[in-house]
């Protein structure tokens, strides 16, 4: 992969993650409304929006661990360290703890769920070892 296509790579990360964010908190939010008696249309919607960018980041980060990360630029590297350093150790964990608190909230309300919550908890495992191992990778690089 040309340093190009590996920037290119960083910065599609740095959105995906951004976006991933977003979608972990809003879904917090939305579950924090159905706690309250909410709308069940809009926690769908987030749920959905979480899905979806949870995946594109795995995606991504697979990806990353697909590229020889030794003669990069000690900045390029420090990003992708950063970055998984950030889903390592808070993006994946926090995904996990809203996955188990929509659990519980959706059982308490009795709303039906047309997701494996499992095995959405087991895709934010998956990122926070892909993550933890390209922060390995990268630590070498910097």
């Amino acid at each position: 992969m040309s340093l190009d296509n590996i920037k290119a790579l960083v910065e599609e990360l740095e959105r995906a993650i951004y976006r991933y964010t977003s979608a972990v908190k809003k879904l917090h939010l939305a579950i924090k409304k159905l706690a309250k008696g909410g709308d069940v249309q809009d926690l769908e919607e987030r749920i959905q929006s979480l899905v979806s960018t949870s995946r594109w980041v795995e995606k991504l980060l697979e990806k990353t661990l697909s590229v020889d990360l030794e003669g990069l630029d000690s900045d390029t590297s420090e990003r992708f360290n950063l970055l998984s350093f950030f889903v390592s150790e808070a993006g994946a964990s926090y995904e996990a703890e809203i996955w188990e608190l929509l659990r519980r909230v959706a059982t308490k309300r009795g709303v039906a769920l047309h997701i494996d919550i499992d095995e959405q908890i087991g895709r934010a495992k998956r990122l926070h070892e892909l993550a933890k191992r390209i922060v390995e990778r990268t630590k070498l690089c910097i």
